[in-house]
């Protein structure tokens, strides 16, 4: 249930921020952000769950392997960090 939450919370806040082309989705125990464009999906960011409610922050490299950060937190905040810290990896793009 939690992680239904947290999803939902991603989903929201790439909303807000108005990132088109950015769908969160959930892949096991974590949630994934990626770049739709058409049928073609590509990671983005990922928040690794570390314990319930709490993740780690991937990125994605541009060959799609997923580079560790050192930032563990909530959604909202990762999101918050993604959107003030790192802007050009979920930066939107016009579809």
């Amino acid at each position: 249930m939690a992680l239904a939450n947290d999803l939902k919370v991603t989903q929201k806040l790439l909303e807000t921020y108005k990132l088109k082309g950015l769908m969160a989705i959930s892949r096991g125990s974590n949630i994934v952000i990626v770049r739709v464009d058409g049928d073609y999906k590509s990671n983005v960011a990922r928040f690794k769950q570390s314990r319930p409610g709490v993740y780690i922050l991937n990125i994605a490299t541009s060959s799609g392997k997923w580079e560790d950060t050192p930032f563990e937190g909530y959604p909202a905040g990762l999101m918050e960090l993604l959107h003030s810290t790192f802007p050009w990896v979920i930066e939107s793009f016009d579809m």
